[in-house]
């Protein structure tokens, strides 16, 4: 590293395991009515997983953010 800070992380920080969070999750979704895996990739740092459910709908109001989780 080049010595510089790179975050500042909480207490309540820490690292999720992939396959511990996919355990968790994919039971939830599959049990949800409309819920599709829209895609899904893994990579050295990162789980990306996207699902869509069309039977939720919900109004998005003017300068609201996306909360994306990182790994």
């Amino acid at each position: 590293m080049d010595g510089n800070v790179r975050a500042f992380l909480s207490d309540r920080y820490r690292r999720l395991d992939n396959l511990e969070l996919c355990a968790a999750v994919l039971p939830i979704i599959k049990d949800m009515k409309g819920a599709v895996i829209e895609s899904c990739e893994i990579t050295d740092a990162h789980l990306y997983l996207k699902v869509i459910n069309r039977r939720m709908k919900a109004e998005v109001a003017v300068g609201a953010f996306c909360l994306c989780l990182r790994m």
